[in-house]
């Protein structure tokens, strides 16, 4: 097996187990606002049950880090974070509009 195959699979488990937790989670939420938290709660307890020595940073950025910009593993990289940041967005578009009203807005939070 190639070190490339090697990178490409241990990217693909990282993301996997982030995306296993992440679904999770939000199964859990109930609320919009709460949607964006779960992707950040998910990172946290990925972080938290991968980094048995302390977190060094994500694990995916730091694999990337050590290739050429237009190597496989930066573009598999990069693939990973679209669809986050697009996990984002969706969550972002799902809340609705805050009212003006400071009782409604309590009500809302």
């Amino acid at each position: 097996m190639s070190k490339q195959c090697l990178v490409l699979d241990y990217l693909a488990l990282r993301h996997q187990q982030w995306l296993d937790l992440y679904v999770i989670r939000l199964q859990q939420t109930i609320t919009p606002p709460n949607r964006i938290l779960t992707i950040y709660d998910a990172y946290q307890e990925h972080a938290e049950k991968s980094y048995i020595n302390g977190f060094r940073g994500c694990g995916l950025l730091n694999a990337a880090a050590e290739f050429p910009v237009d190597s496989l593993e930066r573009r598999c990289v990069a693939e990973q974070k679209t669809q986050i940041e697009q996990f984002i967005l969706t969550a972002l578009n799902e809340i609705p509009s805050v009212p003006s009203d400071a009782a409604q807005r309590l009500e809302y939070l």
